[in-house]
């Protein structure tokens, strides 16, 4: 669940629901200078179902410190790999190269996106659970390659970046960044099949519903991605049983989220914060 704090407020997102503003800014790609890469479909597939193993978690949200419902990011680790681990592989059991690229976010989640926020963590340093993940990810990323043939691997370096573009732009929206008037910046997004440098994008915000990008990668002028929520009131609930029977009583409404292209001077970003 992707918690935002709007003060006496909670915004809730289910995960299932952060994928389809993903799918939504996938099949908006394409601007100028942006070309779309061989196997679109598998993309756009990658796009909506990279966060899979969330959904059954998200029905049963739990609370942490101070009562509070846990946000994304604060799930246990051991708790968080074995689903993520059930979901990469109900993805790849559909469509390989689609699972292939939800295999490298899974890695990234741990890898500091696999190197586009900073140098690697050694494996070394880690909790045996986040190595055990690594590990498992590492080899069905081996076998798929086999499988898939020599051009498997570049094209999923570039579907994995033009995902963590939506997937960071997304929690731009719907989690710390627009809240707080944030500047990010998405590294190293392809504009091309191959293109190993990619450009980095600059995210800003216009107003609580608006974010502005720099260039602008969309095809359309303008880009709406709204998004269904369920909002709560900030304060200590009982107990997870609690939380399920005020969630189970809130009705879920939608945000219109808008993206616009921005200006022709670009602040420098920040990295989007480490999620999971």
């Amino acid at each position: 669940m992707i918690v935002g704090d709007d003060g006496s407020v909670l915004t809730l997102v289910r995960q299932d629901d952060h994928q389809r503003q993903c799918l939504a800014l996938a099949r908006a790609w394409g601007g100028a200078g942006f070309a779309r890469l061989p196997r679109w479909r598998s993309v756009e597939r990658a796009a909506a179902r990279h966060d899979d193993g969330w959904i059954a978690a998200d029905a049963r949200p739990g609370i942490g410190e101070g009562g509070l419902p846990v946000d994304f990011p604060d799930v246990p680790r051991g708790v968080h790999a074995a689903f993520y681990e059930a979901g990469v592989a109900a993805v790849q059991a559909d469509d390989p190269w689609a699972g292939l690229v939800c295999c490298l976010h899974a890695r990234g989640l741990y890898e500091r996106r696999l190197g586009l926020d900073g140098p690697r963590p050694p494996r070394a340093s880690r909790p045996t659970v986040e190595r055990a993940f690594v590990a498992v990810q590492l080899r069905r990323q081996a076998r798929l390659e086999r499988r898939l043939g020599a051009e498997a691997a570049g094209w999923a370096w570039d579907a994995f970046r033009l995902l963590q573009a939506w997937d960071a732009l997304s929690l731009y929206l719907t989690w710390t960044g627009l809240r707080r008037g944030a500047t990010w910046t998405l590294a190293s997004v392809p504009t091309r099949p191959g293109d190993l440098d990619g450009v980095n994008l600059t995210v800003g915000a216009v107003d609580g519903r608006t974010a502005t990008v720099t260039p602008w990668p969309f095809a359309a002028d303008v880009v709406d991605v709204p998004v269904r929520v369920r909002r709560v009131a900030r304060r200590a609930y009982r107990s997870d049983a609690h939380l399920a029977r005020v969630l189970a009583a809130t009705r879920t409404s939608g945000v219109a989220y808008r993206v616009v292209p921005g200006g022709a001077t670009r602040s420098r970003g920040v990295t989007p914060p480490r999620r999971a």
